[in-house]
């Protein structure tokens, strides 16, 4: 059976994190890669436009698309204001990604 070259020595291998001389973790399962986006579903409610944030507890509404654009650039920047990003599990300065659910068409 082959083992791996870190579980044969005590040294630091790329991308591994060699605690002792049995024990290797990848640097993968100690730091998951951080997010590069924060995730945003639309929806037409019956008289405004909604945002869900799918990662942070964030929601808004408006009349207009721009107007929410707006909106939940605000509200993201005020749920992460004075937060550390990486804690949370974002990279600086993720953009934001919006969705738009439309009603079906049959």
């Amino acid at each position: 059976m082959h083992q791996p070259s870190c579980l044969k020595e005590p040294r630091l291998e790329a991308g591994a994190l060699c605690t002792g001389r049995w024990w290797c973790i990848l640097e993968s399962e100690v730091h998951p890669p951080l997010k590069r986006t924060i995730q945003v579903r639309i929806s037409k409610g019956d008289h405004q436009f909604v945002a869900e944030c799918l990662d942070l507890p964030v929601v808004t509404q408006a009349a207009t698309l721009d107007e929410l654009a707006a909106n939940i650039r605000e509200a993201i920047g005020l749920h992460l204001e004075g937060e550390d990003l990486a804690d949370l599990g974002f990279a600086s300065n993720p953009t934001i990604l919006a969705t738009m659910e439309l009603e079906a068409v049959a």
